[in-house]
């Protein structure tokens, strides 16, 4: 056996048990049942260990691991090219530092066109959650809310815009000390308003009740403010069923122009009243805000030291965040500050004064999950514009399960036939095709798990292509052979002969794909970047087992130079 067979026998030997060492954790990941994957949520040994399994496994793509697929279309209505373009960019990255933060494994976050970000989130298990997180402008304000007197003020002013029922006139009783009729010092009929807070439900007695007769007259008089019920601080609460209305409400361009200064928000949370009623708190707020959240450099949860079981979200601000926010705190003590995130107040604590330190703290009974996401989507940033969800499907994991199932079905069934088919037409080499075919798909999946490369289920056609590509090379290798054969050449020579002629024209061919799959893999996206990850590894690993392995096999079987038959 000369030297150089023995380096290439040695390098395909190390290849194979190196591709069977790495494709161990994938073996071993596929053996953990739904009731372990469960119980790691709770026992964090287990979920080490299941993880450091998972992170050297193959990668399963959305189709086959479950997830969640969204097509995120941004607003980009009154921006020129460039500014498109550049809040295009500014939104696909702060995306993709939220996902990141997210902890969902290999997320594919790409940009389609001028205006389009496609999110897909493989193995995702709340899906709801992460549509809030992603779509989330996060725009973090403070504000001051209005004095007791301007909001009534602006709730007058909204109740005689909308109003339908005229108000009552009010009787102007005899008075024994009136002054004669035409008398300029008689009292004038009084034409004041009554206060549309004063008939104003409780808390206790509103919620639930029936409208009756005299409750619809009097929401005719008072539209808007009929609607509210007083709260614990300077802000109202609004029935949960009575929302959606007064939101319509508010973003009239009635109430826009009665507003005046007045900028009315909702509480971010459901407030559960004594009889378990709903409710929503509403608030006046100034119109500008005192400062805004791009000053801020960190944030974070922390356990709520004064309610156990709560958490709440600790924030930094910069020098000049620092300066601005112990400006508002000492001319504003006893006032409320409303901490705003993307057009919903989250809490209005009290200042109770001067911050000077360049931090604070977000409460409203926060649980870890809730502190968390708030704390995330403040440390990524506010997205530059509006986005909008244009498109937006879920796989479940059960039907991720049914497509590995019937994918690696088909490829063994492909595989099987084509294995039967090159025993039977070519006999003993038809032995050392199918060991190059089963050794091509070893080295293709161990490429994947060690590159982290993702598997998706057009992938797997790629596989079964690849197959197809690798015996269509040992087709011709072994025409070839049975060509020199015929001249009267020993076997040996046949069969050197027979790879030196057809190896150019096997390097042509699987040339030519692979330039259309890399193509395709720099170009393409979802399913056909999967198939053409598969597709480009494939080729290579075909080209040598095809070239370099069986030739291998074919000369140590043909190393007698006296051999005069060969199995072919």
């Amino acid at each position: 056996m000369n030297r150089s067979l023995q380096i290439r026998g040695a390098i395909c030997l190390v290849v194979l048990l190196l591709s069977v060492y790495l494709l161990l954790p994938t073996i071993k990941a596929t053996g953990y049942t739904a009731e372990q994957r469960e119980a790691a949520k709770t026992d964090p040994v287990l979920k080490a260990e299941i993880d450091a399994v998972d992170a050297k496994a193959i990668r399963r793509g959305l189709d086959l691991q479950g997830g969640m697929y969204l097509v995120m279309e941004i607003d980009t209505e009154g921006m020129s090219l460039e500014q498109s373009q550049d809040a295009r960019e500014r939104v696909r990255e702060i995306i993709t530092n939220r996902v990141d933060q997210f902890g969902v494994s290999e997320p594919v976050i790409q940009t389609v066109g001028e205006s389009r970000i496609i999110v897909q989130l493989p193995g995702l298990q709340d899906p709801e959650r992460a549509k809030n997180l992603i779509g989330s402008t996060a725009k973090l304000e403070f504000r001051l809310i209005k004095n007791p007197e301007e909001i009534q003020l602006a709730a007058t002013r909204l109740d005689e815009s909308f109003r339908t029922v005229p108000l009552p006139e009010e009787p102007v009783e005899a008075d024994a000390d009136a002054a004669p009729e035409g008398d300029e010092t008689a009292p004038a009929e009084s034409d004041s308003v009554a206060d549309p807070f004063a008939d104003l439900p409780t808390q206790d007695d509103v919620a639930g009740a029936d409208p009756t007769e005299a409750e619809e007259e009097l929401r005719g008089q008072y539209p808007f403010s009929s609607n509210l019920i007083p709260g614990r601080g300077p802000w109202f609460m609004v029935l949960e069923k009575d929302v959606p209305h007064l939101t319509a409400m508010l973003k009239s361009d009635q109430a826009l122009a009665a507003s005046r200064g007045v900028d009315w928000q909702f509480g971010m949370d459901v407030m559960p009243m004594q009889d378990g009623t709903l409710t929503r708190e509403l608030y006046a707020l100034e119109p500008t805000a005192v400062m805004e959240g791009d000053l801020l450099t960190n944030a974070m949860q922390r356990p709520d030291q004064k309610t156990p079981g709560n958490w709440t979200v600790s924030f930094e601000l910069n020098r000049k965040g620092a300066r601005q926010f112990a400006k508002v705190t000492a001319d504003n003590i006893g006032e409320y500050l409303a901490i705003s995130l993307d057009g919903r107040v989250k809490s209005a604590p009290q200042i109770q004064g001067k911050i000077p330190s360049g931090s604070g703290e977000i409460t409203g009974g926060f649980s870890s999950v809730e502190a968390g996401d708030m704390a995330l989507l403040l440390r990524a940033g506010a997205l530059p514009t509006d986005i909008y969800i244009a498109e937006e499907r879920t796989v479940g994991p059960s039907l991720g399960a049914d497509s590995i199932r019937q994918g690696v079905q088909a490829a063994l069934w492909g595989s099987v036939m084509v294995a039967i088919f090159m025993l039977i037409y070519y006999r003993g080499s038809g032995v050392v095709t199918d060991i190059a075919l089963i050794s091509n798909i070893l080295i293709l999946m161990a490429v994947l798990a060690q590159f982290g490369l993702v598997l998706t289920l057009p992938g797997i056609a790629g596989i079964i292509l690849t197959v197809g590509m690798a015996v269509d090379a040992n087709v011709l290798i072994n025409e070839r052979v049975r060509e020199e054969l015929r001249k009267a050449k020993t076997v040996r020579a046949a069969v050197q002969a027979g790879y030196q002629n057809a190896t150019r024209t096997i390097i042509d061919a699987n040339v030519t794909t692979l330039i259309v799959g890399l193509v395709l893999w720099n170009f393409g996206t979802g399913p056909i970047l999967g198939f053409a990850v598969t597709l480009c590894i494939g080729i290579l690993t075909s080209m040598f087992t095809a070239l370099v392995m069986t030739r291998v096999i074919m000369e140590l079987v043909t190393r007698n130079q006296g051999q005069q038959k060969i199995s072919i």
